[in-house]
């Protein structure tokens, strides 16, 4: 298969206008700043921590701003889409994880299915995580 560069260039023109990037990178912001907050609320700021979870979303985004085009042109437009939703619900359940270790209140049919809060669900304090408290 031959690259149409002027086509490959128009789908990455493209990106600043898609809603599903748009929404990609709101949900990695969101995602970063609910994780600030836990890390500030249990008093657990740590420097390397955050560097590699900012490279992990750099990199995340870069290969979907990568990827999303080249897919789109090779008509695979569906499976593109699916790629990136498939981000977009990953950052979703992270964010909901956060939010559940901040003390918002989810349901407990949803706090069940999330890993990193599953021993919340009848709990009384959120924040009392492996024995610490946070205050």
């Amino acid at each position: 298969m031959q690259i149409d560069l002027s086509e490959l260039y128009g789908h990455f023109a493209s990106l600043p206008t898609n809603m599903f990037i748009h929404l990609v990178i709101f949900t990695a912001i969101l995602d970063i700043a609910s994780g600030i907050m836990v890390a500030g609320r249990k008093r657990e700021i740590d420097s390397t921590k955050g560097r590699k979870g900012m490279s992990g979303h750099a990199l995340t985004l870069l290969v979907i701003a990568i990827g999303y085009p080249y897919a789109r042109m090779m008509g695979y437009k569906f499976w593109a889409n699916v790629f990136v939703w498939f981000y977009i619900l990953n950052y979703a359940v992270s964010i909901l994880e956060n939010l559940a270790l901040l003390g918002v209140k989810i349901p407990p049919t949803v706090l069940k299915y999330l890993k990193k809060v599953k021993h919340l669900v009848g709990s009384v304090d959120p924040m009392k995580v492996k024995g610490k408290e946070v205050e």
